[in-house]
């Protein structure tokens, strides 16, 4: 099994260099992709640091709440595909049989196993349901047998 990351930043440098060391520290070979969303903090020297491929994004796609002036809460569809096309883009260029997409708040306490029989994990949300439709298409693509249907 090999696992790369994904990892978008804006500004905490801090923190970003936190949650890296804390990957590092048990996967210190494994492809790592910081990529700086918009015209965030410089992370250059943290990803030379820790041998992270660094991108530069020239939009921000950065997480809005429900009091942004805006009146958009969260992102649009066309900022959803953009931030899925980096997703990809990361995995593409980590060529890895899994990827975890870090945030600043992930800290690593130890090595990650991957179960061999794991195609999908996210967060266990039950209360987030997968649309079956969406579901349906996944198995045929995909040939996945699922033991949940939420994420």
């Amino acid at each position: 099994m090999t696992l790369g990351v994904f990892h978008q930043v804006h500004h905490n440098p801090k923190a970003t260099e936190e949650a890296i060391k804390s990957f590092r520290e048990f996967h210190p070979k494994n492809p790592y992709v910081l990529i700086r969303d918009g015209d965030g903090d410089d992370f250059s020297e943290i990803a030379k640091e820790y041998d992270c491929l660094y991108l530069i994004e020239e939009n921000n796609l950065g997480y809005r709440d429900h009091n942004h002036p805006s009146g958009i809460y969260g992102m649009t569809r066309v900022e959803v595909l953009e931030w899925l096309n980096r997703f990809r883009m990361a995995c593409t260029l980590c060529n890895t049989d899994h990827i975890i997409m870090m945030e600043d708040d992930v800290h690593i306490r130890g090595e990650i196993h991957v179960p061999d029989d794991w195609e999908f994990a996210g967060q266990a949300k039950p209360g987030n349901l997968l649309q079956e439709a969406f579901m349906d298409y996944l198995t045929e693509k995909y040939d996945v047998k699922w033991n949940v249907n939420y994420y």
